[in-house]
């Protein structure tokens, strides 16, 4: 290969990484438009999803509570040890231990706008 042929290869290569560096950051410029601007849909999509997950994880917290509630209860009655952190009467209680129904944080669909929260919320409180 000849040093024309080299220098013919290297201005096409440099040529081709100019333009695919513009198209590359179009798509990322395009992506972080996207990214910063929600749409109503997608808003109203996430405040339903972490509505619905708020609800699953206060039916987990509620099964657990009264579950515990039962198992002192029973344990009193029939003079049995009770274990402290399992005893919601006790300060030294450990609620959420079991983890019924818990979803990962990682699984929540996020709002960005400060005004969807208050659906969110209440989703999870009417269920």
């Amino acid at each position: 290969m000849s040093l024309i042929q080299v220098l013919l290869l290297m201005k096409s290569t440099l040529i081709s990484y100019s333009k695919q560096r513009k198209l590359l950051n179009k798509l990322l410029q395009a992506l972080k438009q996207t990214q910063q601007d929600p749409t109503f849909f997608s808003e109203l999509g996430a405040a339903i999803g972490g509505g619905a997950a708020d609800a699953v994880e206060s039916v987990g917290g509620f099964a657990e509570l009264t579950g515990d509630t039962l198992k002192t209860g029973i344990n009193q009655l029939f003079g049995r040890p009770i274990d402290e952190t399992q005893n919601p009467f006790d300060e030294n209680y450990e609620a959420g231990d079991a983890s019924w129904l818990d979803i990962p944080d990682s699984w929540y669909p996020r709002t960005k706008l400060a005004w969807v929260k208050l659906p969110e919320d209440s989703l999870s409180l009417v269920s």
